[in-house]
């Protein structure tokens, strides 16, 4: 994931790229729905799976029609 921030702050100069260390929680992305209203979201899910699915089902109902991908280790459709 801190390959692609560089990555997207120089192809995107216009856009605001956040970072976060930490999966956030609902009230976080509560927060995120009402302040910073993102547009499209880039999730590890590799490095702590569990937690990452949880998260992107808490964007899901918190952030509805955001778009989220999620980023994996490898091509693994399950």
């Amino acid at each position: 994931m801190s390959e692609l921030v560089p990555l997207l702050s120089q192809s995107m100069p216009a856009a605001t790229v956040v970072e976060m260390n930490q999966f956030p929680d609902r009230r976080l992305i509560s927060e995120m729905a009402r302040s910073e209203k993102p547009c499209l979201i880039f999730l590890d899910v590799a490095t702590a799976p569990q937690a990452g699915f949880e998260a992107l089902a808490s964007m899901a109902q918190g952030l509805s029609g955001v778009p989220v991908v999620a980023l994996l280790r490898g091509n693994d459709p399950d």
